[in-house]
């Protein structure tokens, strides 16, 4: 397949996911009327205008107040919303959710002023789908498909394995104190890369440690980078770490959609500090001032009124542009002095980066990322350094149609050159035991624990096999009837007896004498909502002091870590139909979030259908961590 093919079976794809992703989102709306959206969370109404300010690039900024009895769980900051009213049924305006609070909710508008219908009442938010991130895919795609920057067809060609990946002979470079040699290699290979480096960081083996060292390294030879990934959790993380390394960074982005602990790097703030700060909050000032007069003249107005209309608006326009010009200089003074520009892939098309390039961008969890998205950083970058693991969890993708888009870039990279890619070899999260099969499945068995974790245990003062001890386990609920179930409506499967057997093991384990004092961390994973939603309601634990409980999804435990993880299978049928548990990345993401004990609850008839879970039973029962659920039934 030539480049032009790839880029057009890519845009072919990324099409049919938007029309399939647009239409799944109208459905869930269509035809339902407003009083039953209210009900259901999917909109708010009456709202009450209670302030209005702005923000970054004279945004406004709009807190809407609602009543006790206002359904506003589903609301989350960053969300996109559409701001509407009934009192004059117009085109809704776009907007983001800042903040919301017990008794209201902050929105952005995406425009650059509010609508002259605002303070005319009868205000409502809906959710709204969000049409940016494909838009700036498919453009992506189309500038690929014949890229006019001959850098930009260089490593087009490279990172489609087309043309070899080129490396400047070894820099004298220190050890950096406490890396490991893996860590140290892929360090090298990142600054010996002329094209294109990869660090390939399977679970708990430092990848983000790896990569803040990888940039600030390459900062002592470049005087930017540009650092991104597919969401904003991973690039908060990022900013922060290269924030503590001593780094000067700018957090781009929305900060609606950020962490509250990263905004003192965001543009925002150190815009805020600017020596012009004053001049442009008294500019906003003026300008707010000039649009609430203009809309005074809201209804029945004569010639008079309407030139002093005109002029009000016009008086606000004239401010917004030297408001939108002062912004500029501050922003491009503040952004030409930062060391690391860190965003999501949309932020790096933002209006302050157009015409920015770098030297060197950096994207961390490539292997989560959609090819097409991956581009759009890689636009702007001479060389290009991706972190990720394709054996962990893969890009969301709902339609079934659309399977090329499963294909990463980070995984067609590491395929074409594998010599551009480190493995990371030393993890520091979890007992050998536990990490021993997922070694062996997906890493060739290359992974070795750190001496710090090898023989970790939940409690050193109690006997090596006492139950609180035991690295892994796997309660079989074979030939127990414990049968799935499958809500008609979701399409999700719960299993309420594996629930209550989970439930009964906790309990039993909580109230071991040998059972330590917190400070520890209990994970509960469900590869299905069903059963986290059931195991959420139904699961009633008394925890002792310090000890904490999270049950939650694969997906939601991607990054994270705990002291104890139990995993609900869930699946338990005849026919050995495993679903979800197909997918053995996400399962890959489950056993490795366990640092010291991890048990698995489910039925091994079923899973012995696959070959993955039959290794594993195996491997379970070579080292004597295998128990069936028969004694543990609740016999009363």
């Amino acid at each position: 397949m030539s480049e032009t093919e790839h880029f057009l079976a890519l845009e072919a794809a990324l099409t049919q996911e938007q029309h399939y992703a647009q239409e799944q989102f109208r459905n869930h709306l269509r035809d339902i009327p407003l009083p039953q959206r209210c009900a259901e969370g999917s909109a708010l109404y009456p709202l009450e205008l209670r302030q209005q300010d702005f923000g970054l690039g004279g945004r406004p900024v709009l807190t809407l107040g609602f009543g006790p009895k206002a359904n506003a769980e589903a609301f989350q900051s960053g969300q996109s919303v559409s701001l509407f009213s009934l009192y004059q049924p117009q085109e809704p305006v776009a907007a983001v959710v800042r903040k919301i609070q017990s008794d209201q909710i902050q929105i952005f508008l995406n425009s650059p002023e509010a609508p002259e219908w605002l303070e005319d009442g009868k205000l409502g938010l809906e959710m709204a789908f969000d049409e940016t991130t494909f838009r700036e895919m498919l453009r992506a795609v189309q500038i690929l498909k014949d890229p006019q920057e001959n850098r930009t067809r260089q490593l087009r060609q490279v990172l489609l394995g087309l043309a070899p990946a080129r490396f400047l002979p070894a820099p004298t470079v220190p050890d950096r104190p406490g890396f490991n040699p893996s860590q140290q290699a892929a360090l090298d290979q990142v600054l010996q890369a002329e094209d294109l480096a990869l660090i390939h960081g399977p679970p708990g083996t430092g990848k983000t440690t790896t990569l803040v060292a990888c940039i600030a390294a390459v900062l002592q030879r470049e005087k930017q980078v540009l650092v991104c990934a597919p969401s904003n959790t991973a690039v908060d993380l990022l900013a922060r770490q290269l924030s503590a390394e001593g780094l000067n960074v700018i957090r781009l982005g929305h900060p609606a959609r950020m962490h509250e602990d990263v905004w003192p790097l965001t543009l925002d703030n150190r815009l805020a500090a600017h020596p012009s700060a004053g001049v442009l909050k008294q500019m906003r000032s003026q300008m707010l001032q000039a649009q609430k007069q203009a809309r005074r003249f809201r209804r029945s107005f004569g010639p008079a009124e309407r030139a002093e209309r005109q002029a009000l608006y016009a008086e606000a326009r004239s401010l917004r542009s030297e408001i939108q010009q002062l912004e500029q200089q501050m922003s491009d003074t503040l952004l030409d002095s930062a060391q690391v520009l860190a965003c999501t892939f949309v932020g790096a098309t933002q209006s302050l980066m157009r015409g920015r390039r770098f030297e060197t961008v950096f994207i961390d969890e490539a292997a989560q990322a959609l090819e097409a998205a991956c581009w759009i950083p890689i636009l702007k970058a001479q060389k290009v350094v991706m972190a990720g693991d394709h054996c962990q969890l893969p890009p969301t993708i709902q339609n079934p149609e659309a399977r090329l888009l499963a294909n990463t870039l980070f995984e067609q990279a590491i395929a074409h050159q594998p010599q551009v890619a480190t493995l990371l070899k030393t993890q520091y999260r979890a007992h050998s035991q536990i990490m021993a099969f997922s070694s062996q499945w997906f890493y060739d068995g290359q992974l070795q624990p750190d001496a710090s974790v090898a023989a970790q245990c939940l409690n050193p003062h109690a006997p090596a096999d006492s139950p609180v001890n035991l690295p892994r386990l796997w309660i079989d609920t074979a030939g127990c009837g414990y049968e799935e179930q499958l809500n008609p409506d979701s399409r999700s499967f719960s299993n309420p007896e594996e629930g209550r057997l989970l439930g009964r093991w906790l309990t039993q384990q909580l109230a071991q004498p040998d059972f330590p004092p917190g400070p520890l961390r209990i994970g509960v994973i469900a590869p299905y909502r069903e059963q986290v939603k059931w195991l959420q309601q139904e699961l009633k634990l008394v925890l002792p002091d310090g000890v904490t409980l999270e049950i939650n999804t694969v997906d939601s435990f991607q990054g994270q870590e705990r002291e104890i993880i139990c995993i609900s299978m869930v699946r338990s049928n005849d026919s050995g139909e495993l679903g979800f548990l197909s997918d053995l990345r996400r399962m890959n993401v489950a056993l490795t979030r366990a640092r010291k004990q991890v048990v698995i609850f489910g039925d091994s008839a079923t899973l012995s259908s696959h070959r993955f879970y039959a290794s594993l039973l195996e491997a379970v029962q070579h080292e004597g961590s295998w128990d069936s659920a028969w004694n543990w039934m609740d016999f009363s």
